[in-house]
């Protein structure tokens, strides 16, 4: 398998952003063939693709906001690292879909272990 090197960057969140053709602003995809465009350029581009004009989208410049809210990048850590243990879990059969936190409980627990909010 072919390694691909990437560009990496942050958001003003501290959310990490791949610079790639994926997260730029200025990517669209051709309606008729399905690729992807760029318009700055107005030719096709590979996904992977990164140019001087990259500038990233709105959805990489927001990540890390939830309701209105700037979350803090520990909390949404913290949330991650659950969420993942317990499809480690679900995987192994060894917990029940049922048995998943609620995210208010989520939320609460991590204000008593970082004494904390969860948003900035």
């Amino acid at each position: 398998m072919k390694e691909i090197e990437v560009e990496i960057t942050k958001n003003a969140f501290d959310v990490v952003v791949v610079k790639c053709c994926a997260s730029c602003a200025y990517r669209e995809i051709d309606v008729l063939s399905g690729h992807r465009k760029c318009y700055r350029h107005d030719k096709n581009v590979d996904r992977y693709n990164v140019c001087e004009n990259w500038k990233m989208n709105r959805g990489a410049r927001v990540a890390g906001v939830g309701g209105g809210k700037v979350k803090q990048k520990r909390y949404l850590d913290f949330a991650m690292n659950i969420r993942l243990r317990e499809q480690e879990a679900l995987a192994a059969g060894t917990m029940d879909k049922s048995d998943q936190m609620q995210v208010a409980l989520m939320r609460r627990k991590y204000e008593l272990f970082y004494m904390a909010p969860i948003y900035y």
